[in-house]
């Protein structure tokens, strides 16, 4: 049974929100100037999409948008049609610069934080077509350092997190403890492929296409659909065995290292290895992080070699072929892939701030 709200609870509710969210804020931008990063704002119009396959950005209508190239110096990118894009993730600005700091000797750590726009997330409690992100790029770090400077900072945020909310007519209480969201257990995918399932991943995955339908017809005593590539039945074997099982009994873990799924411009943890424009079954330096089961943060070692690079806008647009979208070919910046051979040694992580904030709302 419901308890009725009052209007002036529901206000101080409101308020307890809003002061929360900016003692977030606050504390995100001490933390970064504290290691040194130098903040950025770009702009949320851009003229063209960051080349990733599950990132659906809002257009504006032709009507609305001058066709008028950026100025010198911009970091957006021209679109030859004039269209301008809400910006789904700063990624592509903030690489551009990173970019020609690097190519005159300045390469800097640097964050943003970005309202973002996503034209196909779900809607919930958890997802949103508007949501503020926290991208950060760290030069000299690997993926796994890059997941210590995120702890050290989410260990700072956790007593923001849990504030009281206290009713009109409620006697004063103390501030309960913040949630300890600063040190996740870390585990492979065979390690929670295993907990999950009974069944090892990593000897499905490097077979490749026939593996992950062996993997998943035994996880689920079912035949997985002809058109399903390895990265398809990947995601569909995530969301159906491993996910759930996170949020039962890992609500806090980070999964590493990463197979190499769905075109991600994220290095191989294998020197030796040659990038394929197909999909390889290999692994990168990537994790994801999940928070009381929901995925809250993922980041990658960002990829730089030339070689690589090509091969990943081959992947990227034959990916967009074979799912039946190749006449959205246009509105990605397919030129940034190999703009990115002049990034520095960094790497690159994103974390959904609104997912973090409703993980833990006033209480």
């Amino acid at each position: 049974m419901s308890v009725p709200v009052s209007a002036a609870d529901r206000s101080r509710l409101i308020e307890s929100r809003i002061r929360q969210k900016a003692g977030v804020l606050r504390a995100v931008r001490r933390f970064f100037e504290r290691e040194c990063f130098i903040e950025l704002d770009t702009k949320i119009l851009q003229g063209s999409l960051v080349p990733e396959l599950h990132v659906a950005g809002f257009s504006l209508p032709n009507a609305l948008v001058s066709p008028v190239s950026p100025p010198p110096g911009s970091l957006d990118s021209p679109n030859s049609r004039g269209e301008q894009y809400l910006l789904p993730s700063p990624e592509l600005a903030m690489k551009n610069l990173l970019c020609d700091w690097n190519r005159h000797g300045k390469a800097r750590s640097v964050y943003q934080l970005a309202h973002c726009f996503r034209r196909e997330e779900i809607q919930d409690h958890f997802h949103f077509q508007e949501f503020l992100m926290l991208e950060f790029y760290a030069v000299g770090l690997d993926a796994m350092h890059l997941l210590e400077l995120l702890c050290s900072l989410l260990s700072e945020l956790s007593p923001l997190l849990r504030p009281v909310f206290r009713p009109a007519n409620a006697n004063a209480k103390a501030k309960a403890p913040g949630p300890d969201i600063g040190s996740p257990r870390k585990l492979s995918f065979d390690e929670l492929c295993r907990k999950a399932t009974g069944l090892g991943f990593d000897r499905y995955w490097q077979k490749g296409l026939s593996g992950m339908r062996d993997l998943y017809t035994k996880a689920s005593g079912k035949q997985t659909a002809p058109e399903l590539n390895q990265d398809d039945l990947f995601h569909l074997f995530l969301v159906e065995f491993l996910e759930p099982y996170i949020r039962q009994e890992l609500p806090n873990c980070v999964l590493y290292p990463y197979p190499d799924v769905t075109p991600l411009p994220a290095k191989s943890l294998n020197p030796n290895e040659n990038f394929s424009t197909e999909h390889s079954g290999g692994w990168v330096d990537r994790w994801e992080l999940y928070v009381n089961g929901v995925e809250l943060a993922n980041a990658c070692r960002e990829e730089n070699r030339l070689s690589y690079l090509q091969s990943y806008r081959k992947r990227f647009v034959n990916d967009l072929r074979s799912s039946g979208r190749y006449a959205e070919l246009q509105k990605f910046d397919l030129e940034a892939p190999e703009l990115w051979q002049y990034l520095p040694d960094c790497s690159g992580a994103a974390l959904g701030l609104d997912r973090l904030l409703a993980l833990f709302p006033p209480s």
